[in-house]
């Protein structure tokens, strides 16, 4: 058999090397990853995460977490303090009942969902009468949206909205009202929303 000289083209032998650098290549990968989640954690190595994912991806998501976070500092916030039930104000080793505050205490978080409520607002307006009976004042009405109508700017808002928005469709929301207690027909929410 006739031996290829090196400067010969032999595309078995390429090929052959191309796929030893490969598994050599994803050896050394899997050594990697293995000390990643095997290796000490005192070893400052990033998160398998992170490592896996390109980095770009990781920023966009980092940048995603920090907005949600900035999100919920927007909420309305509710405080709530709670104090040590008097039975448990004393020690039980000296039975002193001189106990100091330490530090603001436990914080814990919790998001609650209010469900948005409907109020009726009644307007009273005061009538005034000159003794003489020839002048009566009534007070400034309420401004309405439309004349003779029953329903306050802030509801005809939130109908446009729910409908062009949200795409709620007003038969749904008919539904969303009556459960809130109040009892408005598709007629009138699309009088409403026009």
């Amino acid at each position: 058999m006739e031996q290829l000289d090196d400067n010969h083209h032999c595309p078995w032998r390429e090929r052959a090397e191309a796929l030893s650098r490969r598994i050599d290549e994803q050896n050394a990968r899997i050594e990697q990853l293995e000390r990643m989640i095997f290796g000490k954690r005192s070893e400052k190595m990033p998160s398998v995460k992170k490592e896996l994912m390109p980095s770009s991806d990781f920023d966009e998501v980092r940048e995603t977490r920090a907005k949600r976070r900035s999100e919920r500092a927007e909420l309305l916030e509710v405080k709530h303090e709670h104090l040590v039930k008097e039975s448990s104000r004393h020690c039980p080793k000296c039975g002193s009942h001189h106990l100091k505050k330490v530090g603001e205490g436990k914080v814990t978080t919790l998001i609650d969902y209010v469900p948005a409520h409907l109020e009726r607002h009644v307007h009273v307006q005061e009538t005034l009468a000159c003794p003489c009976g020839e002048y009566v004042v009534p007070a400034e009405s309420p401004i309405k949206p439309v004349e003779g109508g029953h329903y306050d700017p802030a509801l005809m808002a939130h109908v446009v909205t729910a409908k062009c928005v949200d795409s709620i469709p007003l038969y749904r929301m008919e539904k969303q009202f009556k459960r809130a207690g109040l009892t408005l027909s598709r007629s009138t929410l699309c009088n409403l929303f026009h």
